[in-house]
């Protein structure tokens, strides 16, 4: 026990000293990396999702990382932690992509009925909150994976407008919501293929509704899928360690997510000025 507890205060120590100089995306919000400029630093190839525990050492936070290209989509469970929290999950997620993505992506939120709230977030465009303009913007961007597809083919990725260029990030709170069959036609298309493009999808949504629709439950079958409360069937089949998921909500602090905020801005302007 005593080995084990020095091992873990190692560790402990290590990623201290790690946080003080990662990145943005895989940082703690309260990092250096939050507030300090780096003019011309080169883009993440990950970002955080969370943290997991030991169930021997529930006290120990390891980082729980995602490559980058976001492949396959996630799905943020609902059933836990409900949909204000799901919805605080889903905004850090996209704070940390449009830091972590080599071109800060554009951003769309898909949401009938407007109640996960997330328009403080960079946006290219209003929320989808009906469902004529969900599956006006669905389709949209599954004729941006075609567009995107050919260019790629022809190697003419540069001669793309500015619009069709890789980097996109689709949002889709309370999947599936009012959407109709041929929008979440449109969502499986995405799902499916949109890493190979540059779309990055992360929905967020009940078990329970997805259950005996078979294109729902394909797109379901299709994502990795998190807990949105501390929890879930997370198990490393290496190592047969069970691990506690603790989400990524944001920062808590007002002044720490100011700092958040002047990050993205700027990382958006980067963007614009290009």
């Amino acid at each position: 026990r005593a080995r084990h507890a020095a091992d873990l205060a190692q560790l402990t120590a290590e990623l201290g000293g790690l946080a003080r100089v990662l990145p943005p995306s895989l940082a703690p919000w309260s990092a250096p990396g939050w507030h300090e400029q780096r003019p011309g630093a080169e883009a993440a190839w990950a970002f955080r999702l969370g943290e997991i525990a030991p169930e021997s050492a529930p006290a120990f936070r390891l980082p729980m990382v995602r490559t980058l290209p976001l492949h396959p989509a996630l799905w943020v469970e609902t059933d836990d932690g409900g949909e204000v929290v799901a919805a605080r999950m889903l905004a850090a997620l996209a704070t940390r992509l449009v830091v972590a993505l080599p071109r800060a992506p554009r951003l769309s939120v898909v949401d009938v009925g407007d109640r996960a709230r997330l328009g403080h977030l960079p946006l290219s465009e209003p929320p989808a909150t009906d469902p004529g303009t969900a599956a006006r913007v669905l389709q949209e961007h599954v004729e941006h994976l075609g567009m995107v597809s050919m260019a790629r083919r022809s190697q003419a990725l540069d001669d793309l407008p500015p619009q069709h260029r890789p980097g996109r990030l689709l949002l889709l709170p309370d999947f599936p919501g009012a959407l109709d069959d041929s929008s979440v036609a449109a969502v499986h298309q995405l799902v499916t293929h949109g890493a190979d493009c540059g779309v990055s999808v992360v929905l967020s949504g009940r078990r329970t509704e997805s259950l005996g629709i078979p294109v729902l439950d394909l797109v379901r079958d299709l994502c990795l899928r998190v807990p949105s409360a501390p929890g879930g069937d997370l198990v490393d089949s290496y190592g047969g360690v069970s691990w506690t998921f603790h989400p990524d909500l944001g920062p808590d602090d007002p002044f720490v997510a100011e700092r958040v905020q002047d990050a993205v801005r700027r990382r958006v302007a980067e963007r614009d000025a290009l």
